[in-house]
């Protein structure tokens, strides 16, 4: 039963439009990754794997002593 609902609420957000796609730019304007089909809350989903991508980008150019 709990798997039949978590169905039907993915459903549910996908009918009322909560489908996510995020692109992370550069501070030049550039395209450096996206990622995207996120169903659902757009904290919980789509902007949670955008923060990770950018603080891996961070993490990575400024150990390296990089700037961004």
């Amino acid at each position: 039963e709990d798997r039949f609902r978590a169905e039907i609420r993915e459903w549910n957000a996908w009918l009322t439009g909560q489908v996510w796609w995020c692109i992370i730019k550069d501070p030049y304007g550039e395209d450096m990754d996206s990622c995207g089909g996120f169903v659902g809350d757009l904290e919980d989903t789509a902007l949670f794997d955008a923060r990770g991508i950018v603080d891996s980008y961070l993490d990575n150019n400024l150990s390296a002593g990089g700037g961004i």
